[in-house]
């Protein structure tokens, strides 16, 4: 270890191995240690780990050596966006050494904790695959935005990390393609130039081919989206649709002279949702319904030349009696959104003139074509 290289303790979330490599960038010489007299105190907002005094426990860690100038700066970076920052302890390691380091902690008042401690193995039940996810991108974010602005951005942040940890764990069959996989893909460059509610990303990259070796560099640029779901609410009985309309951007700068979008109902997965749940929650926040029995229309990536965009949708069985209809939305999320019920026959309509020309509720649409009968037969008196 150089005369430059420090030690950190390491409470909480990074004695994590895979988010401590994504935070700095390397694995770095981590043994077990202790800091006597403390606790970690669970914030339930969060699932944060925090450092407060109990002088008749100790808290658990990791001490980390080896550390040199640059590994500094990226846990400053990471740390400071949940406002952690550096304070002098002594920690005692397995052997019975006291060594003198640094450890990150927030400042007194700033958390409201639990009377429970925080748990390394439920944080990483409940939230390590997203945060870790996370991590990756924010690590990428460092050149470019401050912790004040990347704490800004977290929940949208998670929302794409999230989509990251389902595109792995929700993989779809590959019966039909090639034997590709990511690790055939080199990457050159990547970098984020811009994230808000969206994230562009440019990358520079090669692939193999078909025919045989590699192509050319690539540079391609990707707008990343969060997973979404849309839900079409159908009620059987009395054979109509609920659909919402509301401005939309895209269409405006399109130069779409009426830039207000028919649509089925959509909405973000939340971390640590599942498609089901986020539609049944957009449901009620779009447009104030319950919705029954769902029925999946199908999972399909939106654009698969330009954006990153995942959509999960769902035909939902739903009471739609005439006062249902209104305006809602989170104004929260600037939404202002108008729902309207239709006969199934109107919506035929729309689609024959064009009038609905959206994706997702083109797919519900036709999806209702072909199981509307059967939806109908299935009526009972309990359900409808």
């Amino acid at each position: 270890m150089s005369a430059d290289d420090v030690s950190l303790f390491v409470f909480g979330t990074l004695r994590d191995a895979v988010l401590r490599r994504a935070v700095i960038g390397r694995d770095v010489e981590a043994q077990p240690a202790v800091l006597k007299h403390a606790r970690v105190a669970l914030v339930p907002e969060g699932h944060l780990p925090l450092l407060v005094e109990a002088q008749d426990a100790e808290a658990e860690g990791l001490l980390l050596t080896g550390l040199g100038p640059k590994d500094v700066a990226r846990l400053d970076y990471y740390e400071a966006i949940y406002h952690y920052w550096l304070d002098r302890v002594q920690v005692e390691t397995v052997d019975g050494q006291q060594v003198a380091t640094q450890t990150y902690r927030a400042p007194e008042g700033i958390y409201e904790v639990a009377d429970q401690d925080w748990s390394l193995r439920d944080w990483q039940d409940d939230l390590g695959d997203v945060i870790r996810a996370a991590a990756l991108e924010i690590m990428r974010m460092q050149t470019r935005y401050t912790p004040p602005e990347v704490a800004d951005r977290m929940g949208v942040i998670r929302t794409r990390a999230q989509a990251r940890v389902n595109a792995q764990t929700r993989a779809r069959p590959s019966d039909l393609r090639s034997g590709f996989t990511e690790d055939d893909v080199e990457v050159i460059k990547q970098d984020i130039v811009y994230s808000n509610f969206f994230a562009f990303e440019e990358i520079s990259l090669k692939h193999p081919r078909f025919a045989g070796g590699m192509s050319d560099v690539i540079d391609r640029g990707v707008l990343m989206a969060a997973d979404a779901v849309t839900v079409l609410p159908y009620d059987p009985k009395r054979d109509r649709v609920l659909l919402i309309e509301q401005f939309r951007t895209p269409m405006f700068l399109r130069g779409d002279p009426k830039p207000w979008a028919l649509e089925a109902i959509a909405g973000r997965l939340d971390p640590g949702e599942t498609p089901e749940r986020t539609a049944r929650r957009e449901a009620f926040e779009e447009a104030g319904v319950e919705i029954g029995a769902l029925h999946v229309v199908g999972e399909y990536y939106s654009n698969t030349g330009s954006n990153s965009e995942y959509v999960y949708s769902f035909v939902a069985e739903c009471d739609l009696p005439d006062d249902i209809a209104g305006v809602g939305g989170l104004q929260t999320e600037h939404e202002d959104i108008r729902s309207l019920i239709l006969p199934y026959a109107a919506l035929e309509e729309a689609i024959r003139t064009g009038e609905i020309n959206t994706g997702p509720l083109l797919t519900a649409a036709l999806w209702l074509r072909v199981e509307r009968d059967r939806l109908r037969a299935e009526i009972t008196p309990s359900n409808g």
